[in-house]
């Protein structure tokens, strides 16, 4: 790593990240952790500023480790921290994205009014910034809350307007994915 030989503190911490991304996608959560603590403890290094996505980026990327493991809690604590960083700077996209992992957090938990409002916030953020593929993920994350609350019509309808914004992006893997819960929906009764 070039940063390293250079001494460059935060390019190290992006690389050690980075890389921990990679194993979480390829299921080495062990090692996964490892590298994003590595991450966090080059920050501390540099004693680096609070204000800074990276370190923001840092926290939510060990937060998915933690999601991925079902510890729930260490989960919560990593988004909490990205968003606290993400709220100081008025890094809107990051904090959508935060509220976005939140609700998954509450709705695995069975917190389902809490995991609607969070899911509604990150709607929004993302609905001003006009972010079509997050805007389609928090529709089909409000549908899944709305089919645990036993409200399918709402469920449907999210459903309906998650497959569209998906089409519109051109993702047809997403709208396969979402036809496929949208046709598991039972009826209402």
């Amino acid at each position: 790593m070039i940063d390293k030989e250079l001494g460059r503190k935060k390019g190290m911490a992006k690389n050690y990240s980075n890389l921990g991304i990679v194993h979480r996608v390829r299921g080495k959560l062990d090692e996964a952790e490892k590298m994003h603590q590595k991450a966090l403890d080059q920050y501390k290094e540099e004693d680096m500023t609070n204000q800074d996505s990276l370190l923001a980026l840092i926290y939510g990327n060990l937060g998915n480790v933690y999601l991925a493991r079902k510890d729930l809690g260490k989960a919560e604590d990593m988004y909490w921290e990205a968003l606290q960083i993400l709220e100081d700077m008025g890094h809107k996209e990051g904090m959508a994205n935060q509220y976005g992992n939140l609700g998954l957090i509450y709705r695995h938990r069975g917190e389902l009014e809490k995991a609607k409002e969070i899911h509604k916030k990150a709607l929004r953020i993302n609905k001003k910034l006009k972010r079509k593929k997050e805007m389609a993920n928090q529709y089909g994350n409000l549908a899944l809350v709305y089919e645990a609350l036993n409200r399918q019509r709402l469920a449907r309808c999210l459903y309906q307007q998650a497959i569209e914004v998906y089409q519109q992006v051109g993702m047809p893997h997403m709208v396969e994915k979402v036809q496929g819960w949208l046709n598991d929906l039972p009826d209402e009764e």
